[in-house]
């Protein structure tokens, strides 16, 4: 289990000029989230803030962990978050869409009631517009393997 210490180390590692410094504490920060998410929760608004930046791989990594974080969000700052989240879905980058519709996932699991939202956004993946029509398809096909679980939350099936 993580501590409190290791956490703060890296939060300071994301500042890093290493690139497998920073990388590396992002990277930890994620399975910090999945394993602990109420002692990372207090960093929310960070993962915000590196979700919505420049960084690709911190913004990837970001998705994930925010949706990690859902499980210990009882302010509702997930729900505040939806519609810039879900943005990514349908934007035109294929990793940054994989990642979104992954914490999506993992979103729906711990708030049940978001469930139905997030799949009606996830099936906008369809019409959707990548860099090429194979990565259109490869996010046609990623929902399905990551929402299993998760589409059991839904109370109807989305068309």
């Amino acid at each position: 289990m993580v501590s409190e210490f290791q956490i703060a180390e890296y939060l300071r590692g994301l500042d890093d000029t290493a690139a497998r410094v920073k990388y590396g504490s992002s990277k930890a920060l994620r399975v910090a989230a999945r394993e602990s998410p109420d002692l990372v929760y207090p960093h929310f608004d960070v993962f915000v803030l590196l979700f919505e930046g420049e960084n690709t791989i911190f913004r990837w990594n970001a998705a994930r962990t925010l949706g990690h974080l859902a499980a210990a969000d009882r302010a509702g700052k997930i729900e505040k978050l939806l519609p810039r989240f879900c943005a990514a879905i349908t934007g035109h980058e294929l990793i940054g869409a994989a990642n979104a519709i992954g914490a999506a996932a993992e979103i729906a699991l711990a708030k049940p009631h978001l469930a139905d939202c997030l799949a009606r956004r996830i099936l906008r993946v369809e019409s959707a517009s990548y860099a090429t029509p194979e990565c259109r398809h490869v996010a046609i096909g990623h929902p399905s393997s990551l929402w299993t679980d998760s589409l059991r939350c839904c109370s109807a099936r989305v068309p």
